[in-house]
Formats: C-alpha cells, structure tokens, sequence
C-alpha cells in the first residue's frame, strides 16, 4: 500500500535565511532607490529576532504598527524566528480605534513608526561570522507551523478594527496552491503597490521572499514614478486590486514586460479587463475570489476560459456548498448562501492574549459562512451574486446591490458606482446610486436610468442618482460605502440630475 507524502514545509523566515545563504547579494526588496539584499534582509531579521528575545518569551504576540514598508518586513520575519504571532496593524487608522484594539488584544510587544526610529539604533549588530549566524538561526528558528503566526485586521475607518489570525500552514498552502495555477520564475519581479496593512500585500510579499525573488514596494509613489519603476523590469508579476489596475489603465501607456497580473479584493469588470488586455499586451490576467477569512476560495485563469461573470472554479482542496435558509443544499444552478470548507481557512477571529474564536461562524461540520451568496453551473464555474447583509427589499423584490452596481458599471462613463438603501415607508428600502463619473464624460439621471433597464426590470431600478467628487476607499482599496452612506446623509453628496 502506498500513502501520499505530505510536502516538507519550512518556516518563511528560515526559507528567506536559507536564500541569504546561497543568493546573499541577490536583491531581496526594493522601494524606489533603495534597495536590500538576502543577506542584508536575513541579517536585519535577525537583529529584531535578538530585540524580541530579550523583551519577551517565545509564542507570545507583537503589533507591528509601522509605515516604513522594509522595516516592517525585517521586524515581521524577525518576529517569527522567535515564534511569535504578528499583528499588523495600519498607521493610518483612528488614534482611538487603534488603542481600543490595542488594549483588547494586549500584545506583549507594541512597535509603532516613533518606536521602531529608536529600535533601529538599539539593535545588537551582527556579529562573528555571517554563514554562522544564518546557520545558527536556521537551526534555532522555530517550526511550529500549526500555531498562530499573523493576525490582520478589517479596515479601521469605522471604529474598532476586526482581527483574524491564521497559521503558517494556510499561507504554505496557499503558496503551493497559487504554484499549480502560475509558476514564479528567477526573472520575475513581484510587484506590490499597496500597504502591507491590506494582507492581500503582505501575503504577495511573502510569496516573492519565499521564493527568493525580488520585491519591488510601489507604495507612496507617485503613479508616473510607479509606472517608471514597473518599466525596470524585464518580468513583472503585479499584485493588485481593481482601483489599483483601474489607475494603471487611466494612465494609457503600453507595458509589455507584466506576464502576469494577480487582482483580487473584487471583481474586474468588464471595462476594466478589455482596458488592461489592451495596455497590458504580454500580461495573463488572473482573478481570486477569497475572503480575509478563508485565502484563496477560486481561480479564474484564462486557460480554463470562464465565463465572464463568473469568479472561476474552486482552488484544489477548497469544498463549496450552495445552500438554503435552512442549510438544505441546493441544486446546480440555484442560486443560494456559499458555505467553504478549506485547508487554507483561518484559525479565527483575534482574542486577548493571542488567543482565537471562531465566534458566529462555528459549525460542527467544520464549514465557514462565506457571507456571500451565489451558485455553481454545469461545468464548475462560481458565480458570486451578493453579500448576504446587503440584500435589500425594493418594491417587494430581494435584490442585492451589487447587481445594480454591475449595470452601472457596464456604462462607458462610469467609472465608480456604489448603491446602497435607505429606508422608504411605501416600498420598504430605497435604493440610492452615487457614482464617479469618468472625467470629461457627459452623463445625466435617464442616461443611467436607460442603461440599465437594459439588465433590470424598471421597478428596481433607482429614481435617486448622487455623484462623489473624490472617491472614498478602505485601507483595502475597496469603496468605503459607510463613507458614502454618511456623506448622503449629511449632503455632502451632489445630485445626478
């Protein structure tokens, strides 16, 4: 009888230990005109690894609260030399919001940007010989790779942030999973254009250190100089989000040397894809469906040519059931909650004291409520209709935003729109539409209004049409509807007329 071999994993942080040692001058990051090799990163990884021995015990937690994007690389890899689960945690929220989580969460060690200016001086320099350090380390490190090792956080712009904590294994996974979908090669450059507080970032980062590539930070470029350093490179795989790669097109500059786009965090409408193929001419363009909670759910690669509304097909080891209100499962076709059950889920919601709770979404059968709702067809694609809390009731139908929203969003001038409800004593909910209009584009009410009678039956369709003059994001780059939804009350929003 012969038994599958489960593969051998090492810790991240041994794995960029393990590259200093056989690529040391090879560039590990790279932010603009700076730049970092193997062995001056695994070095600096080892200096924090010595800055968090002597302050704390192994297996505790440390909140990394830090803009610099190289420095928070070289705490965090140091961090999990020492088996400590990493919290990070964004700069950029409320003062108030990031004490409350700081303070529920209690975390042994707190390093914000004032601190980590003063760490810098502090820390122990290395030390006798480099090949010994790396070896010492990679023989000291530890390997638990079951327990927790990074939590990240839901955006803080509205009170205090969520936290969800995952075990090295998920991600580990998650690398050999994304491995059968795109190869990573010794010419490429992994680019990340956002903060690595978005874990879409920091998991794109990790990716590239593991497998010993050069990372390129675009964050706090100006867009001209993100597009001159994406040029530098002979291969460039981009990490990214929608608004991102909306930018990017917004841009109109040809870029022949991106292979592979990565996008996530949403759903590339149609627009944007025939606007990226056209700039973008050598590059695959490959979508993830995935949650914070549950990493990669489905891919959609053009080599499985799917249909264009639907988010892919399952990832391997990822179980989907479509189900009912009362957890009945439903038929291919019909359309009902996405209940996942993965290797590649998180171990929960952030506790005190580093510890985990899976809270509202334990069941016993081992499933996690995806929130979203949608269906399977014949041949395996996933289509995802809505989010569960945003369903509203217009008229007396059930609909979900996110289908108007589609139907705007197919207008050739528009190229933001939110929707969302606000209560109306004779139809129940009533929708309201703000947008942000391609610049320079013409664009009234029955203009919108006609345009999406083509998809939707007139009673769902919108009266009330507003427009945003700057548009509001999350730290995760999606639209900030809470933002919106505030602006409309309090008008501050202009009216579509």
């Amino acid at each position: 009888m012969t038994t599958s071999m489960q593969p051998v994993r090492e810790p991240i942080a041994v794995q960029v230990l393990q590259h200093a040692l056989e690529r040391a001058h090879c560039v590990a990051l790279r932010h603009g005109e700076t730049q970092i090799s193997y062995v001056e990163l695994a070095l600096c990884s080892i200096q924090y690894a010595h800055y968090f021995e002597s302050r704390c015990e192994k297996n505790t937690s440390i909140a990394l609260c830090i803009s610099e994007q190289s420095t928070l690389i070289c705490s965090f890899l140091g961090a999990r030399l020492c088996g400590h689960n990493v919290l990070v945690l964004n700069p950029e929220w409320p003062a108030a919001g990031l004490r409350q989580c700081l303070d529920e969460l209690q975390p042994t060690v707190s390093i914000s940007d004032a601190d980590s200016i003063k760490i810098s001086r502090e820390l122990p320099q290395p030390s006798g010989d480099t090949i010994d350090t790396l070896l010492h380390w990679i023989k000291k490190a530890d390997r638990d790779l079951n327990k927790a090792f990074y939590t990240g956080f839901t955006s803080g712009s509205e009170g205090k942030p969520k936290g969800f904590t995952r075990h090295e294994n998920s991600w580990l996974h998650s690398f050999e999973t994304d491995a059968d979908s795109y190869y990573l090669n010794a010419l490429d450059t992994v680019v990340c254009p956002g903060k690595l507080a978005h874990s879409l970032f920091l998991y794109a980062s990790l990716r590239a250190l593991s497998a010993g590539l050069t990372l390129e930070f675009l964050d706090g470029l100006a867009h001209s100089a993100q597009r001159k350093r994406l040029k530098k490179h002979a291969s460039v795989v981009l990490f990214a989000v929608p608004a991102q790669l909306q930018s990017l097109v917004d841009s109109h500059q040809s870029l022949d040397n991106i292979r592979l786009v990565v996008s996530a965090g949403a759903k590339l409408q149609p627009g944007l894809r025939h606007g990226l193929s056209k700039q973008l001419i050598n590059a695959e363009i490959m979508e993830c469906y995935g949650s914070s909670e549950l990493s990669y759910i489905a891919l959609s690669q053009p080599s499985h040519k799917p249909p264009a509304c639907s988010v892919g097909k399952p990832c391997d080891g990822v179980e989907i059931r479509v189900v009912d209100s009362n957890d009945k499962s439903l038929r291919t076709g019909q359309e009902g909650r996405l209940l996942i059950r993965s290797a590649l889920q998180f171990m929960g919601y952030a506790e005190p004291k580093n510890t985990t709770s899976l809270r509202h979404l334990h069941r016993s059968d081992g499933y996690i409520d995806s929130g979203d709702t949608g269906y399977l067809d014949d041949k395996g694609f996933l289509y995802i209709t809505g989010r569960s809390d945003r369903m509203m009731q217009i008229a007396g139908q059930s609909i979900f935003p996110e289908q108007i929203e589609a139907a705007l969003l197919s207008h050739p001038s528009v190229k933001n729109a939110a929707v969302f409800p606000i209560h109306n004593t004779r139809r129940g909910q009533r929708a309201i539409v703000v947008i942000e209009p391609i610049e320079g584009e013409p664009l009234s009410r029955r203009d919108l209004m006609s345009h999406m009678a083509k998809s939707l039956s007139d009673a769902v369709i919108p009266r009330h049409f507003f427009y945003s003059k700057q548009w509001p994001r999350t730290v995760s780059e999606k639209t900030d509807v809470k933002q919106l939804m505030s602006q409309h009350r309090n008008q501050q929003l202009d009216a579509l007329t």
